[in-house]
């Protein structure tokens, strides 16, 4: 009866009885299964009337000499079970969200702020000035990545335009066959 008293004390357990080869209880301690106040969160993760038994073999013999059966305590594997999850839940939850902060912050610091600067200063570019090379900052147009790219893309696009833009006012004040200027040069 000890043995069953001391093990009866792990609050995981329900009960615990000892029988004999004739089925006869020997020991006995512990609630009945029914007794449990078992939620249904609980009973959906471990059955109450789960029963574990074990045959008693006899060292020198080899004989079964009775059983051990042990009913666990369902509400209480059910809540620590739900208690540990629930504590995983909420780290990992924490952890997302850290590492989140982490990657919008890298985000911010090495693709959208550097991005804004340039689009700020390609805005003030100055159209008469030599292809806005002079206007935007240095460390833009030196970049070696996509930024870099991205500027020195916009800065041939600005100069094409530019020379596109002084052939179109030359072909407008000058003769096409002479390229001597014209009358609107003269009136302008």
């Amino acid at each position: 009866q000890s043995i069953v008293d001391g093990l009866v004390k792990y609050e995981s357990l329900a009960n615990i009885a000892i029988y004999d080869d004739r089925n006869n209880t020997l020991a006995y301690a512990g609630i009945s299964v029914e007794q449990l106040n078992v939620d249904w969160l609980s009973n959906l993760i471990i059955d109450k009337n789960t029963v574990f038994s074990s045959d008693l073999i006899r060292y020198e013999t080899g004989n079964s000499v009775g059983s051990i059966r042990v009913a666990v305590n369902a509400k209480k594997l059910g809540d620590d079970f739900l208690n540990r999850a629930r504590v995983v839940f909420i780290s990992g939850f924490f952890r997302s969200m850290f590492l989140m902060l982490i990657f919008l912050l890298m985000f911010y610091f090495v693709l959208s702020r550097p991005l804004v600067k340039a689009i700020r200063e390609i805005s003030l570019v100055d159209d008469a000035d030599d292809a806005g090379r002079r206007t935007i900052a240095s460390h833009l147009v030196q970049r070696n990545d996509e930024l870099g790219e991205l500027v020195e893309s916009f800065l041939n696009l600005l100069g094409r335009r530019q020379r596109a833009e002084a052939k179109l006012r030359h072909m407008a004040f000058h003769d096409e066959l002479t390229d001597l200027p014209n009358r609107a040069l003269l009136i302008d």
